[in-house]
């Protein structure tokens, strides 16, 4: 699992003067956003609502872009493609795959914030 580190450069560029852990705290929504829209993914997959899969791919397809985790951008692109063509079947895989690189991710940040406090790659 990588982050693409361009992503991250481009975070740190827009970061407010004075703002020392404006990363860190981007982070952490995406954590916390990210981690609802899986919650809603489980949610319709659980009472087979396949329209209800859209959005929260959706989301978690933009801001996974926007951090640089281009992996499980592309899983929930996936998803998100698969779901708009009404194909629940390979939903249940996706959404898997979706939850795995996911958890990835958030390990990736949690080691990274616990050993330098700064997310780098």
């Amino acid at each position: 699992m990588s982050i693409d580190q361009s992503a991250l450069n481009i975070l740190r560029t827009i970061q407010p003067d004075g703002e020392r852990h404006f990363l860190r705290r981007i982070i952490t929504l995406y954590m916390s956003s990210t981690q609802d829209s899986i919650d809603k993914l489980t949610s319709a997959l659980n009472v087979d609502d396949i329209v209800q899969l859209i959005r929260p791919a959706h989301s978690m397809k933009s801001s996974s872009a926007n951090i640089g985790a281009m992996q499980l951008m592309k899983s929930c692109e996936k998803l998100e493609f698969d779901s708009r063509q009404g194909r629940f079947n390979q939903n249940r895989q996706q959404i898997e795959n979706v939850i795995k690189e996911y958890q990835r991710v958030v390990s990736f940040f949690k080691i990274i914030r616990l050993n330098s406090g700064v997310p780098s790659c």
